[in-house]
Parts: structure tokens; sequence; C-alpha cells
């Protein structure tokens, strides 16, 4: 009368009187329009979940399934209608990587209050996160399952682990030509650094004021391209974690001292005067090569 449909569930019975004639029906209706828009409602909440999900009474009944299970593991609708879970066992066993182990786990857990989660993966490639617990009716056990589909979100973590794998094998094969290169250079430097060294002694003395000048400068060049090769294999070291520091007390005006001869070529070609003024006595705990390469560094950097 108000416009609006009603469900209504029926059940009638023939009736007989003593002798066995048929008398007519009796039945019953009972509103159940209520409990159909129940219903619908939890149908409408289970599709609205991504993930696909199951729900198995004790008996074997499907009680509920939302689209996204029938749609994950691709269910003809006419198998999803027979309402049964051995008939979808059957249908999905075809699909898995290891379908033994898959059956075995359903099979366990369907005897089981224990809550279960795990990876299943399929023939296809495709790769399911599968979480399960138990649903407990008076004294009958039943099963929520739910099914969710990271295929690409696993294929995405192993293309990065293989990215990553692949930069830590170049970063190697890097530090590894360095060190190679390094040691390359550094045996015709050393070299260089002696020869200039024998001429330094000058022992018959052929050397004029000038020359001799060109000879310091012949080594403390030498000496600085030495100290970049090191900085070079530090470089290294450091990228392997394999650098070592020497902590002891040190003699800073020496130690500076050298930093200005090395830098006094550059500071020349720039016509740049560099003059030293540091107390006497001073010293500091650090790692002489180091503190070393910070102090070229900065006065290149100023120069």
């Amino acid at each position: 009368q108000d416009g609006h449909y009603r469900w209504i569930l029926e059940s009638a019975l023939p009736h007989f009187d003593a002798r066995g004639r048929f008398l007519g029906y009796m039945g019953s209706c009972i509103d159940i329009t209520e409990h159909k828009s129940h219903e619908a409602l939890l149908e409408s909440t289970l599709d609205s979940i991504e993930e696909g999900v199951l729900v198995i009474a004790a008996d074997g009944r499907v009680i509920a399934a939302n689209h996204h299970f029938q749609k994950l593991w691709r269910i003809p609708d006419e198998l999803m209608a027979q309402g049964q879970d051995a008939a979808l066992l059957s249908f999905v066993l075809d699909q898995l990587e290891d379908p033994e182990d898959f059956l075995r786990k359903v099979r366990h857990l369907y005897h089981s209050d224990e809550i279960h989660q795990d990876l299943l993966y399929f023939k296809d490639e495709r790769i399911f996160a599968r979480f399960t617990r138990p649903l407990v009716t008076g004294k009958q056990w039943g099963r929520l399952w739910s099914f969710r589909d990271i295929t690409r979100m696993r294929h995405a973590e192993i293309a990065l682990q293989v990215a990553k794998e692949e930069a830590e094998q170049a970063n190697q094969a890097k530090s590894d030509f360095l060190s190679r290169m390094s040691h390359e250079f550094r045996t015709p430097l050393n070299a260089i650094v002696g020869f200039s060294q024998l001429l330094d002694e000058d022992a018959d003395g052929v050397l004029s004021p000038r020359q001799r000048e060109f000879v310091n400068h012949i080594q403390h060049s030498s000496r600085y391209l030495l100290s970049l090769i090191n900085e070079v294999l530090d470089l290294a070291r450091i990228e392997s974690g394999r650098l070592e520091l020497s902590i002891q007390p040190l003699d800073l005006p020496p130690l500076l001292e050298e930093c200005l001869q090395l830098a006094h070529p550059l500071a020349v070609n720039r016509q740049i005067r560099i003059h030293l003024v540091t107390p006497q006595n001073w010293q500091v705990m650090a790692d002489a090569a180091r503190l070393k390469q910070v102090v070229l560094n900065l006065l290149s950097n100023a120069i």
C-alpha cells in the first residue's frame, strides 16, 4: 500500500483428515524485508572491500563471498552459485604453483583455531597475500579467508633489490678500478720523488740556486700528487668501510708549513702570498695524513 516492495517468506504443508482425505494447506507468512535489507547491506559492504573475501561454514557451505574474490580467482558464475567450498577448491588448485601444499594447509586450518597468513604463488606469476582466521558459531567452526593481489608490489620489490645489487656491484667495480689505477700512478710518482731527492742532495754542487728551487717544486708537487692519489684510495676505503684513523699528538706548525710548501706553486701562479703565523708548541690530537688533506683542501679552495 505504501508503494514499497516487501520480502515475504511463505511456507505451507498439506493437511489431511483422519481418513487421509486432503483438506487443504496450512501455512505461514513471515515478513523478512528487514532481514533481506541486512543481507544487502552485508553484500554491499563486502563488495566495497578491495580484497577478495570468502566466508566458509563448518559444513563447507559458502556463507558469503564478494565480487573481488570471484574476480581474483577467476571463478565462473555457475561455480559460485553452487555455494560449496569443495567445488571452489577443485577449481583454484590448477592455478597454483604448489597445489598440494595449498590443499594441505587449507585442510589443516579447517581443523585449527590458528590465525594464519602467507603468500600464494601462481603458475602465471601472480602473487597473492592470504590471511585467514577462524569463525566460531556455538560449537561449530568456520573460516574467514581474505586474498590480496600483491603481484605488482612484489615485482617492484624484486626489481628494486636487483637494481640495488647491480649498483653495489658497479660501485665495487669502481672502487676496485680506483684502487688499481691509484697504485699504477703511485709507482712512477715514487720514482719521480726519489730522483728529485737525489738531485736535491746535489753532492757535487752542480745545481744553481734556481735549479735547486725547481727541484724543490718537483718534490713538493710530486708529494702533493701522491697525496691526491692517497685521497682517491681513501675514498675507495670509505665506500667499502675500511678506512682507519691513527689519532696521535701532532705538532701543528711543521704540518702547516709543509702544507704551505705544497700549495706554494699554486699561490705563485695566482700571484698570492701566504704567511704562516702560529704559536710555538701548538699540538692537536689528529690523524696526520687526514689533517694534512683537510688543510690542503682548505688552502686550495682559498687560493
